[in-house]
């Protein structure tokens, strides 16, 4: 088993997921955490819980607090009162749904990307002779720990692990992580699922009508990200 596959299954047993759907018709400040909330309060409304619901209740309206005031924080109210109504109606309106993009699917913005990707003319490099059984240790256990430790908030790739899953096990991950991070130095070689990737179609224009006016953005896992800054950092900045 490799260790991204033992991580996914540590993940699912001691943190399960569940998806949660925020739609275009919910206001700003209805978050992913926040309906997350509201299905715990309604689950325990129905068990007749109701003091276990009601401090869920509590803890969903200083959340919404927190979300508005972070919107009319910047608005000066005695001054430009007209700005506040303004923004105060667009919190509590439902949002009005986008156009729809004229024949621009998911299959046509593959395609497209996959034409502008593919060089017809590429040839993969010949594979490396090595001679030595020499271990190469780039990163210490130590330095794979204080990477993971003070991992930010990112996305997660294909492989389904967070960065605060990773930062929570760093003590556990790093030893088995460093060591693939040294043999992919050593080899020049990355493991195929570190290569996978969710390409994100991003406007590059306010009304898209052609796939080639989306920009894709890679969400590469976060163990890519993480070997990717390394390399850059011991390697290529040295040099430069």
């Amino acid at each position: 088993m490799t260790s991204s596959t033992i991580e996914k299954e540590l993940l699912d047993r001691f943190y399960p997921e569940c998806t949660i759907t925020v739609s275009l018709h919910d206001p700003d400040f209805v978050t992913a955490f926040i309906k997350a909330r509201l299905r715990c309060k309604n689950e325990l409304t129905q068990a007749r819980c109701l003091e276990e619901a009601d401090v869920l209740t509590k803890l969903i309206g200083g959340e919404i607090k927190k979300c508005n005031k972070v919107c009319l924080n910047h608005i000066e109210g005695k001054t430009d009162v007209q700005a506040l109504w303004t923004a105060a109606k667009q919190l509590v309106t439902r949002k009005q749904e986008t156009n729809k993009l004229n024949g621009i699917m998911a299959e046509s913005l593959n395609s497209h990307y996959a034409a502008v990707s593919t060089d017809k003319e590429y040839l993969s490099p010949p594979r490396k002779h090595t001679t030595t059984a020499a271990k190469f240790f780039y990163l210490s256990d130590w330095q794979v720990f204080r990477i993971m430790d003070t991992l930010k908030p990112t996305a997660k790739g294909l492989d389904g692990l967070p960065a605060w899953f990773l930062r929570t096990g760093a003590p556990v991950f790093c030893n088995p992580l460093a060591f693939l991070f040294n043999q992919s130095v050593a080899t020049s070689t990355i493991p195929i699922q570190w290569k996978q990737a969710y390409v994100c179609p991003v406007p590059k224009v306010p009304s898209p009508s052609t796939p080639s006016d989306f920009r894709p953005i890679s969400i590469t896992p976060v163990f890519t990200r993480i070997l990717e800054r390394t390399i850059v950092k011991h390697f290529l900045y040295p040099s430069l």
